[in-house]
């Protein structure tokens, strides 16, 4: 039985020789890069927070540095955030090397790239987003019932002045003052019923 080989072609004019998945043209690996590459985008368009992919291993190092430079060029992200990332997955890279990663020929293998476990993920994520919006709403009405209510009651006390017209401006002192040059002098202390001065 013939096996379809991935479609994909390197940088330097190569085929990528893996087996192509099941009734697809490219292997796991750029099947899951072509996704990643088109969540990436959706995420640039939708103004969404930059988020690397689980670094588990050596390919998915190098997906993390290639989505880091795309978001890097595309203006999502920063060039100081980017050097952070940048030094964490050369941290992470240098790490791998000592991590046992490799497939045995017992380890179960995907035929096939199903995108529905990234689906539920951002149905999640969406969920969450959702949630704490109306928790935003809820304590920004809370707020401004409490700012109301404050500026309720401090309004109603007798005495004293509405906040607004507490002190006069600026402007309102320097047309007193142009009014009437002479400083304003202090009043005559008066005589307490007691008889004291």
């Amino acid at each position: 039985m013939a096996v379809s080989l991935c479609n994909h072609i390197k940088a330097n004019g190569t085929g990528c020789e893996s087996p192509a998945l099941r009734d697809q043209d490219y292997c796991y690996f750029h099947t899951a890069h072509r996704q990643s590459q088109r969540r990436q985008r959706r995420a640039a368009r939708m103004n969404l927070p930059f988020q690397l992919p689980l670094l588990e291993d050596a390919a998915s190092i190098q997906l993390a540095i290639n989505d880091t430079l795309n978001a890097l060029l595309a203006g999502q992200i920063d060039h100081k955030t980017a050097g952070l990332l940048l030094y964490g997955l050369q941290t992470a890279a240098i790490n791998v090397r000592h991590v046992d990663l490799d497939v045995s020929g017992f380890d179960r293998q995907a035929a096939e790239y199903d995108d529905d476990e990234a689906d539920l993920l951002e149905e999640e994520i969406a969920a969450d987003i959702a949630e704490e919006k109306k928790l935003e709403v809820v304590a920004a009405k809370k707020t401004e019932r409490e700012t109301a209510k404050t500026a309720a009651n401090t309004a109603t006390l007798p005495g004293k002045k509405p906040a607004a017209r507490a002190e006069t401006t600026a402007s309102e002192r320097k047309v007193a003052v142009g009014a009437n040059p002479t400083p304003p002098t202090a009043p005559k202390s008066q005589s307490r019923s007691d008889g004291m001065k």
